[in-house]
């Protein structure tokens, strides 16, 4: 039994991230639970700017949007998109597919394609 526990607490180290230098780990993304989309998100009416040279370019921003996530500890919290994209594209792209939100103007850049 003994043994069994030490390999669980084993293993949970190794799979839970450490955040700094001092040891403390941090809980890692169980799943994408909620969104919210806020009233500076960019409307689809705007996907598109004008450059320089008059050819429309896709608009990118991540502004606007929330996401209410769950951690292997059991903790839920809201986050904002920005803070989510770079560790947590996977599990961003496939919550916005699956739910029919991917042609929103901060899921159409090559970031979160799924298709």
């Amino acid at each position: 039994m003994f043994e069994q526990y030490g390999a669980n607490i084993t293993a949970q180290n190794v799979l839970d991230p450490v955040e700094d230098e001092t040891g403390h780990y941090s809980a890692r993304l169980k799943n994408v639970l909620d969104h919210r989309r806020l009233g500076n998100a960019v409307s689809k009416g705007k996907k598109y700017i004008c450059s320089r040279n008059g050819q429309r370019k896709l608009r990118q921003s991540t502004a606007g949007w929330m996401f209410q996530v769950e951690y292997t500890d059991g903790r839920k919290d809201w986050m904002q998109l920005k803070d989510l994209k770079e560790t947590n594209t996977v599990e961003i792209a496939e919550y916005v597919t699956a739910r029919g939100i991917d042609d929103e103007v901060a899921f159409s850049g090559g970031k979160f394609r799924m298709r």
